[in-house]
Formats: structure tokens, sequence, C-alpha cells
């Protein structure tokens, strides 16, 4: 029997997991192209896929056909993708601010150790001169890893308030490190 994507998308919607299986075998790997074509690390392509199809599944009663099914799912893989990127972005900025290790092969030198230290420094007065709302949400998502809905539940406010105070928080924090940089930078120059 050749099952069609709408037979299947009919199933699905109705609580059939097995067709909803079939769907994502016929769109998996589509899916997997676009985010690797997004840019998301290739370490973290697998989850991002299955998080992908996490919320296609939770969502897939809600799908009104308006649109195909890829288009649907790549509106989905869309967001995952950019959840991913912006999850690099700050771990990378807080690794190097936070997580150098000594290099192998020997202790650490003395001015890298310096300069980790002047990072961490930077990183908490920039934090100490961000208004708290914004400070506040920004250390949950960003130092402590929570979700969007961790982070709304735990603030009492809701997941879109949250994600505001994030994008906000995000710009604040970018310009008030990059004056404090300016400044030091200054004074180092002074010396």
């Amino acid at each position: 029997m050749l099952e069609t994507e709408q037979a299947l998308l009919d199933a699905a919607q109705k609580g059939d997991q097995g067709a909803f299986s079939r769907l994502y075998d016929l769109n998996v790997n589509a899916v997997h192209r676009f985010a690797r074509g997004m840019g998301v690390p290739q370490a973290e392509i697998e989850d991002a896929v299955q998080e992908v199809f996490v919320i296609a599944f939770r969502r897939i009663g809600g799908f009104d056909g308006k649109a195909r099914l890829s288009t649907w799912l790549y509106a989905i893989a869309l967001r995952v993708c950019k959840a991913h990127a912006r999850k690099a972005y700050w771990r990378s900025a807080l690794h190097d601010l936070f997580g150098r290790e000594p290099q192998e092969g020997g202790p650490e030198r003395p001015d890298a150790a310096v300069e980790r230290t002047l990072s961490r420094e930077m990183v908490f007065a920039a934090l100490d001169r961000m208004k708290e709302k914004k400070r506040t949400v920004l250390v949950m998502r960003e130092m402590m890893d929570m979700s969007e809905d961790e982070t709304a539940a735990a603030l009492g406010i809701s997941r879109g308030t949250a994600a505001t105070r994030l994008f906000h928080a995000r710009r604040d924090f970018e310009t008030i490190a990059g004056r404090l940089m300016k400044s030091r930078a200054k004074q180092g120059g002074n010396d």
C-alpha cells in the first residue's frame, strides 16, 4: 500500500504514533540538511533535529495544512537552529571568560591567568551595572542554562516577557561590556 503524506498526516493528527514515525522517516534527512546548512555545530545537529521533531509531535494536532508539512517543519527547524546558534554564541563567550583551561604540557602562563581573572571581573562588573530584571533573566538563561519555560516560571512572567527581557539583556550586556573594555584599554594605554 502506497502511503500518501496527507494520509499519514491525518493519522498522526489523530494520535497514530506509527504514522508520525513514518512522517519522521520521510522528512528527517531534509531537516538534518537544513540544520547543517543553518550552521548548527556538527556535534549538535542530531539534538537539533530531534528537538524539531519533538516540537512537531507535540504540535501536529494544530497543523492546519495551509503550507506543506516540510515548510512547517522548516519553520520549526529555523527557530530551533537560531536557538542553537544563540546557545553556541553564549557558550563560547562564557567559555572564553570562565572556562579556559591551562595549556597541556605545563602550567598556565601567568599572563593568561591574569587575563582570565580580568575577564571574569569584567563580566561581573557588567552584570552589576545591569538592571535587576535584565540581569536575572540573563543569568538564568545564559549562565544557569535554564529553558525559557523554566525562566518564565521562576520569575512568574510569561514566556514572551522572558524572551523579550533576554533580548534586551543581551544587548545591554554587550553594550556595557564594550564600554568597560574600552575603559580598560584606555587605562592600559596610560600605564
